[in-house]
């Protein structure tokens, strides 16, 4: 995914990617988010959570089609043989609904931030280098 979207890069901890944390979690929430895709309001403390974190690191509703993308591909090469289209379509059309929670959750944070979410700023500490900074979408 960061081969042909190097602009995700920076959305994802690099150590947890090193160590696996981050796609072992992504791939918990949407097992968990499976489980309970008929009762969504089980996820609400997670998505929550989730959302915020999201919301710090400017993830935006255009980046999660991608992201379903390569999860697919994770899931077809993990089943193998056992990854029927039926298997598939299920897997997309739950990413999909799920994908909009966290979507829907993340535009109520960027709505709260009001005209000046997509301010940017500089930061400097101690008189360090300054660290440029961008907020929202």
């Amino acid at each position: 995914m960061f081969i042909a979207h190097p602009e995700l890069l920076d959305l994802f901890n690099r150590t947890n990617q090193k160590i696996g944390a981050q796609p072992l979690a992504l791939a918990n929430t949407i097992y968990f988010a499976a489980e309970n895709i008929d009762h969504l309001d089980a996820l609400t403390p997670q998505v929550k959570i989730i959302a915020h974190k999201h919301r710090a690191v400017t993830v935006l509703p255009e980046h999660y089609p991608i992201v379903g993308k390569y999860l697919l591909i994770a899931i077809k090469d993990f089943l193998g043989e056992k990854a029927t289209p039926n298997i598939l379509d299920a897997w997309e059309a739950a990413y999909g609904i799920i994908a909009k929670v966290f979507i829907d959750a993340e535009k109520e944070l960027y709505d709260e931030l009001g005209p000046h979410a997509t301010s940017s700023f500089l930061i400097i500490v101690n008189g360090t280098k300054p660290l440029s900074c961008s907020s929202g979408p």
